[in-house]
């Protein structure tokens, strides 16, 4: 089983899933976005920070399912238990 090869599929999954969210996001609310900056609602820059933290928990919350549910398919608990006793000589 290759190991490296796993945490990069996850690595480059969980990468493009959170940009994927955002890329597709913004083109769909431009004309919100025009529309509040013209009308001097706020700032682009507040926007980009309250989207961007009201996305965070999404973006933390399914890597960890999909981690979890990984670990446990492939087996990587068995490689990654550590001993609570300390070995004796």
């Amino acid at each position: 089983m290759n190991i490296n090869g796993l945490l990069f599929i996850l690595v480059v999954n969980t990468s493009f899933s959170s940009q994927f969210m955002v890329v597709n996001v913004f083109p769909l609310e431009m004309a919100v976005i025009l529309r509040d900056f013209n009308s001097k609602l706020y700032s682009v820059e507040i926007y980009y920070l309250c989207k961007t933290l009201a996305d965070l928990p999404l973006q933390i919350i399914f890597p960890v399912i999909l981690n979890a549910i990984v670990y446990w398919m492939v087996g990587k608990y068995s490689y990654t238990i550590p001993s609570a006793t300390p070995s004796l000589p």
